[in-house]
């Protein structure tokens, strides 16, 4: 490996300049630039490791006996490490440098061999004071003009950049002439500065491999929950996480985790874990996790926890309900029963009002759609809408359950677009009276209420977007939608709830309030 490192700090920029002592043999001066990277050992050879070195600095424009002058040169120790870092060095004691331009000339001994002879020639006569004053004396009568020795100042610890080694799979050239064309025949020569360059692959970001699903703590005393263990993907790198809250989701500012909720790593799973106390109260928190590999490189995912012990049902985001061209599905009226201007279509089964529900409780194994259509009598402007959400509780399922709720559904229950529950663990969008469309995984369980929501927007002249989201009805509302469906036929028609197909059955509530209602 090839160790290399730039001066950085305060004692840089244009008229300073530089060199590096090890063991009394130096470099010649080198002036600062911005592409200066040191990169040899005195002796030409490459920096070696674990060795103490010391870089000089000196600048012509300090004024004389202030600290960076030519007459107090700056000097600092340091080692190279075997990972590339440049460390502060720890001299062994006292450090004479002696007469500065008997060391430029030993510097410039063109035999390797013979310069290290003469440092240790000199580094030992230096240190008796009678040779000290034989040499001292001789260099005054040489025709070379010698320099005032100077006062060295020690700076430490040492400020200094490395540069690591980085192996790459390809090579950016940049054309500093603008006016080159590359005409035939021309051509480039790139100079590989690494010897031992092999063209080996870049280290690759870290990934978000398989998404933490939102979490719900209703239980009592202190819980938990495992990140997935495959939560980021980067093969062959080392991964370090760090678990915060997110205190702004539109700039991602995160905070440290509220008191009682904490990160760690369980040994027993060998998997990473949040806890929650007992004592934290009822809250929802959007819990960033981010991975940092060893190249620096980090990547993070988001997901929501809601600590809802005391099971009250969260109200779904009504912001965007306009009631012109966005619809809800408020069939409740204030005295607790159905409004007016709904119908029921399809093969309508038996829909009961009772305790603030609608229930569909037929059961029969015909392939019957039991739903419930909303026209512009029961609230404003239905026709067309283009959101809906509603409060579904499943009672029964069957492998095609079809409960949920549907947009641009014509009268006859022939045509239009629905989303909701397939099984017990499946969701599912249906463009009804034209073909089954996409599936995805998700878990129910009977008796339980969640929130179902369906968008529908027009793409192009002729092309419409489905998007659906399902949630727990004690959880917060998820950021992201469940499932997207694109490139469907528009449509127009009214909204509807579909309560349950070839033997399925659930139950509507009023999605508008906290209410809790029984299972």
């Amino acid at each position: 490996m090839i160790y290399s490192f730039v001066p950085t700090g305060t004692a840089t920029g244009p008229d300073w300049e530089y060199r590096i002592e090890r063991n009394g043999l130096f470099t010649p001066w080198v002036e600062w630039s911005a592409e200066l990277i040191f990169n040899m050992d005195p002796d030409g050879g490459d920096f070696r490791t674990g060795i103490l070195y010391w870089l000089y600095a000196r600048n012509a424009l300090i004024p004389d006996n202030e600290p960076g002058s030519l007459g107090k040169v700056l000097v600092a120790p340091f080692e190279i490490t075997e990972s590339n870092r440049v460390v502060s060095g720890s001299p062994g004691g006292q450090v004479d440098i002696g007469t500065g331009s008997l060391f430029e000339l030993i510097a410039a001994a063109t035999d390797t061999e013979v310069g290290l002879a003469l440092v240790t020639l000199f580094t030992k006569a230096m240190a008796n004071p009678a040779y000290k004053k034989i040499i001292c004396d001789f260099m005054a009568t040489c025709d070379t003009v010698v320099t005032p020795e100077p006062t060295l100042v020690f700076i430490n610890p040492v400020d200094y950049e490395a540069i690591p080694v980085v192996t790459v799979d390809s090579i950016d050239v940049e054309i500093l002439d603008a006016d080159w064309e590359g005409t035939d025949g021309d051509s480039i020569d790139v100079e590989i500065l690494d010897a031992d360059w092999e063209g080996e692959a870049d280290n690759p970001v870290p990934t978000v491999n398989h998404h933490q699903a939102d979490q719900l703590i209703t239980a009592s005393g202190d819980q938990h929950y495992d990140l997935n263990a495959d939560l980021f993907s980067d093969p062959g790198d080392s991964q370090s996480l760090i678990v915060r809250q997110v205190v702004d989701l539109a700039t991602t500012t995160v905070a440290a985790l509220p008191t009682g909720v904490s990160f760690g790593f369980d040994a027993g799973t060998g998997l990473r874990r949040i806890s929650v106390a007992s004592g934290v109260s009822d809250q929802v928190l959007n819990i960033w996790v981010s991975d940092t590999d060893s190249a620096f490189q980090s990547i993070w995912d988001i997901h929501k926890l809601t600590i809802n012990r005391a099971q009250a049902r969260q109200l779904a985001d009504t912001s965007w309900a306009t009631h012109s061209n966005d619809f809800s599905f408020n069939f409740f009226t204030e005295e607790g029963g159905p409004s007016d201007g709904y119908a029921f279509i399809g093969s309508a089964g038996t829909w009961s009002w009772s305790t603030g529900q609608l229930c569909q409780t037929n059961t029969a194994s015909s392939a019957d759609q039991r739903m419930l259509q909303f026209t512009t009598g029961g609230s404003q402007n239905s026709l067309n809408a283009d959101q809906a959400l509603c409060l579904l509780k499943p009672t029964a399922f069957t492998t095609d359950s079809r409960l949920g709720l549907g947009l641009r559904y014509g009268s006859a229950a022939s045509d239009g677009y629905y989303f909701g529950l397939k099984d017990a663990v499946t969701i599912q969008f249906v463009h009804n009276g034209v073909g089954i469309g996409p599936t995805a995984s998700f878990a129910t369980s009977l008796n339980t209420w969640y929130y179902l929501r369906l968008k529908y927007e027009e793409t192009g002249s002729s092309t419409a977007k489905l998007s659906a989201k399902i949630w727990n009805a004690l959880q917060a509302e998820p950021d992201a939608w469940t499932m997207v469906w694109e490139d469907q036929p528009r449509k127009a028609g009214y909204p509807v709830l579909s309560g349950g197909f070839n033997g399925s059955k659930g139950c509507f509530g009023p999605w508008y309030d906290a209410i809790t209602l029984a299972p």
